[in-house]
């Protein structure tokens, strides 16, 4: 015996605007008298789920259907600790005993395990950070020896020096020289 499957008509949906489309709909049709079993059967759902949007529709009204977005889970930090963490990171890394200047979302992470016994996950501790306005950087390579001085004065100096010293060789520049 072979079985045959049925295609579905309705889609998955994964949309919050279509799943609030949908609410609405289902919503409408037990107004106009439509049972749950049948909503739910012809939306291809649950009959709790119908049975809660006639709930929601119930005690909030339209508002009750929007579809919102999920705020995410509490934050372990308090407003206070929240203000010390980004107070920390207007420091310079080494007043907290790092061994370099910069600051990385596992050593953040690590304060606040030290400070506030909280947990959490270097990895994703850089889209905490981005919500209070803080941006990762890779801190710029400068060689040691590297003197800002001495390269400001250059052109004054030594660039000047050797102009002279090529003018009183009697060397011809490229600029005036002419094309064969």
């Amino acid at each position: 015996m072979e079985t045959k499957s049925i295609p579905c008509l309705v889609k998955k949906i994964t949309n919050r605007s279509e799943m609030e489309n949908r609410r609405r709909l289902g919503v409408q049709l037990i107004l106009e008298g439509h049972t749950i079993k049948q909503v739910s059967d012809m939306l291809k759902v649950s009959t709790r789920s119908v049975d809660n949007w006639i709930s929601w529709y119930k005690n909030q009204g339209e508002a009750g259907l929007k579809a919102l977005k999920h705020p995410g889970p509490k934050s372990k930090l308090r407003p206070e600790q929240i203000q010390e963490v980004c107070s920390w990171l207007t420091r310079d890394a080494t007043e907290f005993g790092f061994r370099t200047h910069l600051w990385t979302s596992r050593r953040v992470v690590q304060l606040i395990k030290e400070k506030f016994d909280i947990d959490y996950n270097a990895n994703y501790f850089c889209d905490w950070l981005r919500k209070q306005g803080f941006s990762p950087q890779m801190p710029g390579k400068k060689a040691v020896q590297r003197d800002e001085q001495k390269i400001a004065d250059w052109p004054k100096t030594e660039w000047s020096r050797i102009l002279k010293k090529g003018i009183a060789s009697g060397r011809i520049s490229y600029s005036s020289m002419k094309p064969d």
